[in-house]
């Protein structure tokens, strides 16, 4: 099994990883396969015991989603690929629950200890509101960001934005992530230069919940040769700004930091096929 490098999320207080894992059907799809082989699930492993929750989705109705009452594959394909397209944070409510948000303001809520996915609120009915996922963008100085993007995080100070970082280019194909307060200029955090024959992008970007610590993942992939991408992640101490490179893989999936910022948890592989949730204990890393 593998992790989708994108579909990973842990609870507030830490006690749960919800993820999404899945294996390619080891033959070529023609008219069909045998159920086995769509072996795609969402799962919840407890850090604390090793307790592992894999959450079904026969109480959930194809129709209620969108999809045909006669779909063959609803439980081994189509019924986890809306989950796996629509799974991004934030979503956790509390200690217990994670809210999906679907198209027409449906939510879906996984609860870490029970198996079934059950629809939490139906578009426009009693409860929606209370039961939604935070808010997905915020509004800093006159300009909207959208925090689901793999390029935007914010610092919240009492329910209020305090600072966004963001990734910017500048002239030259220079790359950079940039950090915007509520009250003062703009900042450059960190700076690449592409180079001759090397396409570089800052893949993705989380600031820790106490703003000490920035992680990002730094994608470069050499033009004129074959070889794969390379995705380096990275992790900076804002307050002496040196940085430790702490992984490098070809595939890497978002950035997500323990409550208190000790940890940073991201999947990622050499190939699609083989990645994992990786942990990374920030102190140890700057001690060495």
């Amino acid at each position: 099994m593998a992790i989708e490098t994108f579909n990973i999320t842990i609870s507030p207080d830490e006690q749960w990883l919800t993820f999404v894992e899945w294996k390619f059907p080891r033959k070529t799809i023609r008219k069909q396969l045998p159920p086995d082989e769509y072996d795609t699930r969402v799962t919840s492993l407890n850090l604390q015991t090793g307790a592992r929750t894999r959450h079904v989705i026969e109480s959930l109705s194809p129709t209620a989603l969108g999809y045909s009452p006669d779909d063959r594959h609803w439980k081994y394909g189509a019924g986890f690929s809306f989950i796996k397209e629509r799974f991004r944070p934030p979503g956790w409510r509390g200690e217990q629950f994670y809210f999906q948000r679907y198209y027409d303001d449906t939510y879906v809520a996984i609860n870490p200890l029970k198996p079934d996915v059950e629809i939490a609120a139906e578009p426009y009915s009693p409860g929606t509101c209370s039961d939604c996922p935070p808010a997905t963008s915020v509004q800093l100085r006159d300009r909207s960001w959208d925090l689901l993007s793999n390029d935007v995080s914010a610092v919240f100070r009492e329910d209020a934005v305090r600072t966004v970082y963001y990734r910017g280019e500048g002239p030259y194909r220079t790359l950079m992530i940039l950090r915007l307060r509520a009250v003062g200029e703009e900042e450059v955090i960190v700076k690449r230069e592409e180079r001759k024959g090397t396409m570089i992008i800052i893949a993705g970007l989380r600031v820790s919940p106490d703003e000490r610590y920035l992680a990002y993942t730094v994608h470069s992939k050499k033009l004129a040769f074959l070889a794969g991408p390379s995705e380096e992640t990275f992790i900076m101490d804002l307050q002496s700004r040196k940085e430790k490179r702490v992984a490098r893989h070809s595939y890497t999936g978002n950035l997500i930091w323990s409550p208190d910022g000790e940890r940073l948890y991201f999947a990622g592989g050499e190939y699609a096929s083989d990645c994992a949730v990786r942990v990374v204990d920030v102190a140890a890393t700057f001690s060495r």
